[in-house]
């Protein structure tokens, strides 16, 4: 039987360091490489990605606008595959059979067009610091989601939260059809499968509308779709290694929903909130500001987890903050943060 075609699409910038071990793992898969279309959609790289890319005998996509999500968009247009996969050039898939579970999944579960996987795995004599990382994001995303992403608790906590209509020894599949507030699923990574044909039949919306990109999840529960998460299928997440790098993505990540009108991240995600979510977006300065709420949380955290390092939940939740508030009264006097790409410097401009 004919396998099907799955384009597996990358955002790149600058991710020579990890990207090697992103395609060796994707070469290591038992779905037949012959079968599947690797797009690298390069942001502008300057050191050695490009050159990695095609060694590899990736297709590679220019991004002029540099940005992951315009990445992740152009990379969905130009795909050929009947399905579509998301990595972000840092996620190793540790499963050798990860692309073919997914696959037979949504091939037996006709209502089923998206399947990920169960988390992230910290790697090896990595930091703690990529932990938190892994496991939360950033400090508002915790705040507004209460979400782990870490693969010890990824798959019990969804079955806590939302409907599960089927489990089996290897996948469940979950019904978000009538939840006001769906789970943070990024399907534009976490090695995130989706039916193309599926999708660009039933939502031919996301082709004029790149800011749907990293809504994957919505717009396909707004269209009828299942969701199904394969069991024991980690990827393993080298994210920020250094406090410099990990707060420069805070910052970047402030500056995006304050200035970007894509609606990318947070803004694009809040439109398909409930009403009641909308509002505890306010919430967030005096939960950080008056530091008691960090202080819980990270005391539960430390706890719960067994580490202390959660500690620092408390003083990223208080730089957030504080990044918030300057970059909201830089906009009020009319001065715009120019937004470059994956954390780099962003030098400021009178409008």
């Amino acid at each position: 039987m004919k396998k099907s075609l799955v384009s597996i699409i990358l955002a790149t910038f600058n991710s020579a360091s990890t990207l090697e071990k992103v395609l060796v793992s994707i070469g290591k898969q038992s779905y037949p490489l012959s079968c599947l279309e690797l797009i690298v959609v390069d942001g502008g790289s300057t050191d050695n990605t490009r050159n990695i890319a095609q060694s590899y005998g990736c297709r590679i996509i220019d991004n002029p606008k540099t940005l992951p999500g315009w990445a992740k968009y152009f990379g969905y247009t130009l795909a050929r595959g009947e399905y579509a996969m998301f990595l972000d050039s840092d996620e190793v898939i540790e499963d050798s059979q990860s692309i073919e579970r997914k696959i037979v999944v949504m091939k037996e579960n006709p209502s089923v067009h998206a399947v990920t996987g169960s988390g992230y795995r910290n790697p090896k004599n990595y930091s703690f610091l990529n932990q938190y990382i892994n496991e939360f994001g950033d400090p508002f995303s915790f705040f507004y989601y209460r979400q782990s992403k870490d693969c010890r608790y990824f798959i019990s906590q969804m079955k806590r939260l939302y409907p599960c209509v089927k489990e089996t020894d290897g996948y469940l599949i979950l019904n978000f059809l009538k939840e006001e507030n769906l789970p943070l699923l990024e399907f534009g990574a976490m090695g995130g499968i989706v039916d193309l044909v599926y999708l660009k039949s039933h939502a031919p919306e996301i082709i004029h509308n790149p800011a749907l990109i990293p809504h994957l999840i919505n717009v396909l529960v707004m269209h009828g779709s299942r969701v199904a998460l394969i069991k024991n299928d980690v990827l393993i997440h080298y994210s920020s290694d250094t406090w410099e790098k990990y707060l420069g993505k805070i910052k970047s990540r402030v500056i995006n929903n304050i200035y970007t009108p894509a609606k990318e991240g947070f803004t694009g995600r809040n439109e398909f909130a409930s009403q009641i979510l909308r509002y505890k977006k306010y919430l967030f300065l005096p939960y950080a500001l008056t530091v008691v709420g960090p202080l819980i949380d990270s005391l539960y955290l430390s706890i719960t987890r067994r580490h202390f390092g959660y500690f620092i939940h408390i003083l990223f939740s208080f730089y957030t903050a504080c990044l918030i508030i300057y970059y909201k009264c830089l906009k009020l006097v009319g001065i715009h943060a120019v937004m470059k790409s994956y954390g780099e410097s962003v030098p400021l401009v009178q409008k």
